[in-house]
């Protein structure tokens, strides 16, 4: 018994590093990650103290669920992208190809010639 538990997390990082057609036309999209794990916590708990002990757990599953893509799709496309559009790029590319390390980054000293 114990040793079928042992296989889990193969299954999981097999699943999690398959590249599927299905996968790969998701992220179109956006990137939910973030906001689901942001919003997903409060949205349950908003769930159960809004419903108390009306709701079932499958109800809650699919509810918090839904609530927390929502959430998260709007976030995405409202905060997270237009966030990394403000991203400096290139800063550490630019830094590797000049002669001194870093040069890009660092701030000039006050008195140096």
């Amino acid at each position: 018994m114990f040793s079928s538990w042992l296989a889990v997390p193969y299954i999981v990082v097999t699943f999690g590093l398959a590249v599927t057609p299905v996968l790969r036309r998701f992220g179109r999209f956006g990137d939910f990650s973030y906001g689901m794990y942001l919003f997903a916590f409060p949205v349950q708990q908003s769930i159960v103290h809004l419903f108390k002990n009306e709701v079932g757990f499958y109800t809650l599953v699919v509810g918090t669920t839904v609530v927390s893509v929502a959430c998260a799709y709007a976030s995405w496309h409202l905060v997270e992208k237009r966030a990394l559009l403000m991203k400096p790029r290139g800063l550490a590319s630019k830094a590797a190809a000049s002669d001194q390390p870093n040069a890009e980054i660092t701030a000039p000293v006050a008195g140096a010639a």
